[in-house]
């Protein structure tokens, strides 16, 4: 991963997720990437998943997971889904879907910056830390008093978004509320049915925080969120026609979180954190004019609590230490009325029966800095679980500057993904078509091996060249097979178990080159290869070669210019298939209308690339070309470069 800003523009810089201790990004053992507020509005980006979609590194495209409802959910390394882990100000998120984390369903409101590390984690953060990690990082308020931030934009396909901030500092006290919204009609590729339902979003965040006695800081975030959107399909029923099926789904989250810093001496510090995450989803299949309906209802919720200890013992040596429980409920149930002997008889279904995990996890860090020119850190983690035992995962890191303008890092460790609720109890019992699928208990987690470096070299301050590559290696892949027995005489039982061994490894290289303070561009190049080793065959629907090219163009009467061009080849799907290659261009230029203030017009997808709803495996854009127009204003006003 590259960093999409230039740090000249922003100044020093810290990061935290790499290695989970703040350090100047230059300086960093494990390379972090950064994708801020700035570049996800240049973007045109609406939620999270939109902010990364043009990413170098990484995929996030609703097309790839149209079974499961189109989640904008993430590959990293060639990893998806519930092997890449999402947080959000380093805390987990629940919620997911089939696995997913859909990341169009975190706003913008709040975010400050999405940082991203590629390869295992889990000596820092636990489970699903295989692929990567994308966290979402939000910042009390810099400007002392008031401040503020409003943008207001219209789109076609007929939507609308817009979003608000309000907040206020007095030295150590600060407190900010944040909401956005988001509004759209669908898409009907293939009519009456829709490849994305008409839909809206809803967030709001609040924050503040203030510092005691001068060593003690203390911060509280709450945050909600919510989309609600209504499909349409056809659905042919032998003998009685063509019925019309609404398709309502509502989701909805709301975390909260309360942290303590205490300083216990200078550069020495304890951090307690409480949170508390709810997550619903509703979906239904309502039959126009008829009473045969279904109801799925899930719910997941999480609570924590973790403590971390960060120590500095002279210039040459660090160390943190921490410890984190987690206790996780997660149901699902399904209500479905049919006709029984000429009546309609509703019945309720519990597929996931209610599942707790409870897990607790210590880790520990070391960084040895003998020499500005060297940098050593060495980890681990050990979680255990009342339901799948314990997991042990080390990492190791080092990072090399032979003189300033050249940095190479090297770091290897240990990944695992714990099962899941739905993989440990799922019970869907789908006889009337010959199967059931019922989870099991005795599921032990996924295990990995990976390593990554990488070099950049600036030769001048106006260029940077970096190259990078990796190599991951996973066995007990967690799948669904056949249990071997029938509950009842043609009807088979299918189970998930522990099987297979999978690899990928890739390579990217990237330059950027800022001529001047006016303009910028890059360019880059990613290549990933994926080995399902049990089946000799490449993973499904992880394209192997992505290009990336982006201008920047500012001028001094406060005009701007942003595009950005990103392709992707084909890829493999099954033995006879493949997924149509695609690019994407997206444009946007503004102009400075008053101090803080910009008017923009932009256009998203401008090539035109679509999904055909009729191709199997089609990973295009289902929403062909977007074009925006809006207003923003920030107060007060951000200084101009």
């Amino acid at each position: 991963m590259v960093p999409t800003e230039e740090p000249a523009e922003q100044g020093v810089e810290v990061v935290v997720t790499g290695t989970r201790a703040a350090e100047n990004r230059a300086k960093s053992v494990v390379p972090v990437g950064v994708v801020t507020r700035k570049d996800a509005r240049e973007r045109g980006a609406t939620n999270v998943g939109e902010a990364l979609s043009q990413e170098l590194g990484v995929e996030v495209n609703a097309g790839a997971y149209g079974s499961l409802g189109g989640p904008s959910a993430a590959q990293i390394g060639g990893f998806d889904k519930e092997r890449v882990l999402v947080m959000e100000d380093g805390e987990r998120v629940v919620g997911d879907v089939g696995g997913a984390i859909d990341l169009s369903q975190l706003d913008l409101s709040s975010v400050e910056r999405i940082e991203l590390v590629q390869g295992p984690s889990s000596a820092l953060y636990g489970s699903s830390a295989i692929g990567g990690v994308i966290n979402v990082v939000t910042a009390p308020p810099e400007r002392e008093g008031w401040s503020g931030r409003a943008q207001l934009e219209g789109r076609y396909r007929w939507g609308g978004f817009a979003l608000g901030g309000l907040a206020f500092r007095a030295n150590d006290a600060w407190i900010s509320a944040d909401a956005s919204f988001y509004g759209s009609e669908g898409v009907s590729l293939a009519p009456p049915d829709t490849a994305i339902p008409d839909l809206y979003r809803v967030g709001a965040t609040l924050r503040a925080g203030t510092r005691v006695a001068r060593i003690h800081d203390v911060s509280f975030r709450l945050r909600y969120g919510r989309e609600a959107s209504k499909g349409v399909d056809a659905q042919e029923v032998p003998g009685l026609g063509t019925f019309l099926l609404d398709l309502p789904d509502v989701a909805e989250r709301l975390s909260v979180r309360l942290q303590e810093k205490l300083e216990l001496a200078p550069h020495n510090t304890l951090s307690i954190s409480l949170g508390k995450q709810w997550f619903w989803n509703e979906t239904k299949k309502d039959r126009v004019d008829s009473p045969l309906d279904e109801i799925r209802e899930r719910f997941h919720t999480m609570h924590s609590a973790e403590v971390t200890g960060s120590f500095l013992e002279g210039e040459m040596l660090s160390f943190m230490v921490g410890g984190r429980g987690e206790i996780e409920q997660f149901d699902q149930t399904l209500t479905r009325s049919t006709v029984v002997h000429q009546e309609v008889e509703t019945t309720s279904l519990v597929e996931v029966v209610p599942t707790q995990l409870t897990t607790g996890a210590a880790y520990a860090q070391l960084r040895f800095d003998p020499w500005e020119e060297l940098s050593v850190v060495a980890g681990g983690r050990v979680e255990g679980s009342d339901r799948y035992g314990a997991a042990v995962a080390p990492r190791v890191a080092v990072a090399v500057r032979p003189y300033d303008k050249l940095s190479l890092r090297l770091s290897g460790g240990r990944g695992y993904r714990a099962p899941s609720a739905k993989e440990i109890g799922f019970i869907f019992d789908h006889s009337v078509y010959g199967y059931r699928v019922i989870g099991n208990p005795d599921l032990t987690p996924e295990t990995s091996w990976g390593v990554q470096g990488d070099a950049e070299w600036r030769p001048v301050r106006a260029l940077s060249l970096r190259v990078s590559g990796y190599a991951n290696w996973v066995e007990d892949l967690i799948d669904l097979r056949p249990k071997g027995t029938s509950s009842i005489a043609g009807v088979d039982d299918y189970t998930y178990v522990n099987v297979g061994e999978a690899r990928t490894s890739g390579v990217e290289a990237k330059v950027r080159v800022r001529a001047n303070p006016w303009i910028s561009a890059e360019a880059g190049y990613s290549y990933l290869f994926t080995r399902d080793e049990e089946a000799a065959r490449p993973l499904p629907g992880r394209p192997p070669h992505t290009l990336l090219a982006a201008a920047k163009l500012k001028t001094p009467i406060g005009l701007s210019f942003v595009g950005r061009i990103r392709a992707v080849t084909s890829a493999y799907l099954d033995d006879e298939t493949r997924t149509p290659p695609f690019a994407t261009l997206d444009l946007r230029l503004a102009q400075r209308t008053w101090p803080g203030g910009e008017a923009y017009v932009g256009a998203l997808n401008l090539i035109g690339y679509e999904k055909d709803p009729q191709r199997y495996g089609d990973q295009r854009p289902v929403e062909g070309r977007t074009f925006y127009l809006g207003v923003s204003a920030e107060l007060p006003p951000e200084e101009s470069p």
